[in-house]
């Protein structure tokens, strides 16, 4: 039991990058003073661009800003929670040579895709109220 490491090539990862784009549908900011971090709760899709869904170490012509992504994804061997967590390290640098790279970690709690379709599809608010409760409890296992 634990978290684990999810398999390699799981995370959709390729050798050097692909294009992207995302979108938000809802976020929400909340700022904590008592602690070291903040903390925002965002629903997005994320869609690989058609056109070029694989890029080499360089980014093409025309590109404004370049962002690259370390993860680590880990998951429950045992599936026992729907969430997957993901730890990542993110470098974002533009063509402005003066300005120096920005790094940011970001810690996402992702629900897998079945559970998030199951719970977008809900139509009885008093299951939704009930599935969503059993899910946050599962974050503080």
């Amino acid at each position: 039991s634990g978290l684990h490491p999810a398999p390699p090539g799981s995370s959709g990862a390729a050798s050097f990058g692909k294009m992207e784009t995302k979108e938000r549908l809802i976020h929400i900011d909340l700022a904590i003073p008592a602690a070291a971090y903040d903390l925002r709760i965002q629903v997005a899709t994320e869609k690989a661009l058609a056109h070029a869904s694989q890029i080499g170490p360089d980014p093409p012509p025309g590109w404004t800003t370049k962002r690259i992504k370390r993860r680590r994804s880990y998951t429950r061997k045992d599936k026992s929670i729907a969430w997957q967590i993901d730890v990542t390290e993110v470098t974002t640098s533009t063509q402005d040579p003066t300005k120096a790279a920005e790094v940011v970690h970001e810690i996402e709690m992702e629900l897998n895709p079945t559970t998030t379709m199951k719970l977008m599809n809900e139509e009885k608010p008093e299951a939704t109220r009930k599935m969503a409760k059993s899910l946050a409890q599962q974050l503080w296992w």
